[in-house]
């Protein structure tokens, strides 16, 4: 079976996807990486950022001092949802124009990404 991958999708993946700590994005702190298979062709989809035990204390404290300390706590889940697609925006300006490009990370539907923006 011969699987066609959208051209953006493609440029979208050929660079390393980092981790979005404290409203940043930044490589590993080991600066480690793993590839991930394209699901329909078993091929390298993207290499990826491997998050380890700092990453996720940094991450972890971070959205704590977010929570108690900024807006999130009393922010409404639709406008917390416009902050993070204008963060992956920043990131991939067209993402959003593209449900196919949001599907390409994880946890996101072709439905969920069309019909949200």
């Amino acid at each position: 079976m011969t699987v066609t991958v959208d051209r953006n999708v493609e440029e979208f993946t050929a660079t390393a996807r980092q981790l979005f700590i404290n409203g940043q994005w930044a490589p590993a702190a080991s600066g480690k990486t793993f590839a991930t298979p394209n699901p329909a062709t078993g091929q390298t989809l993207a290499n990826v950022a491997e998050g380890d035990a700092e990453d996720i204390n940094r991450a972890v404290a971070a959205a704590r001092a977010a929570f108690d300390d900024g807006p999130w706590r009393s922010t409404r889940a639709r406008q917390g949802a416009d902050c993070a697609l204008s963060q992956i925006t920043r990131q991939d300006p067209a993402a959003h124009l593209d449900p196919r490009r949001m599907t390409v990370r994880p946890g996101s539907t072709a439905r969920r990404a069309s019909c949200c923006y």
